[in-house]
């Protein structure tokens, strides 16, 4: 309880609750609840119940509930219910029920329940659950927006756990 843990490159580190974890290069963190962890290029983060977690490059993460996590470049990260996700590009995002993920350019994200929301960037593809909303951007050659596209998956038009992404201003399911 009330520890905090640093470590070096290739460090394990394992906090109780209210820890605060940095690990290095290689890391491997896992954190009770109501912990804040910061991990390095190819870390493996693990947070408990309203966790804070950052990742560097490569990064996986997974968050309990009421989490909030960032991951840099082509991370994977998961989140229970109620999470706040945000990947940098390439990166693989999955949340439970009302959780709210934000994906880079030709990231991939699965909105696991209800209510959720997922916003995605160029390149993208997303996928959900029925009363999921799914909002994907379109782009110019230039790489310019020219317009946000957002449908809520009812079933009918956008089906449930099927992949879309943006084509011509309309939604198409992802090859």
């Amino acid at each position: 309880y009330y520890s905090k843990l640093a470590g070096g490159d290739n460090s394990k580190l394992a906090g109780g609750n209210y820890s605060e974890l940095a690990g290095g290069y290689n890391s491997k963190l896992a954190g009770g609840d109501n912990s804040k962890l910061a991990g390095g290029y190819y870390s493996k983060l693990a947070g408990g119940d309203n966790s804070k977690l950052a990742g560097g490059n490569y990064s996986e993460l997974a968050g309990g509930y009421n989490s909030k996590l960032a991951g840099g470049d082509n991370s994977k990260l998961a989140g229970g219910d109620n999470s706040k996700l945000a990947g940098g590009d390439n990166s693989k995002l999955a949340g439970g029920n009302y959780s709210e993920l934000a994906g880079g350019n030709y990231s991939e994200l699965s909105l696991n329940g209800k209510n959720a929301l997922g916003i995605a960037g160029k390149g993208s593809k997303i996928k959900g659950v029925l009363d999921a909303w799914i909002v994907l951007s379109e782009y110019d050659k230039e790489s310019n927006i020219i317009k946000i596209h957002s449908r809520k998956i009812d079933g009918k038009k956008i089906k449930e756990n099927t992949f879309y992404t943006i084509k011509n201003g309309r939604f198409v399911i992802s090859e």
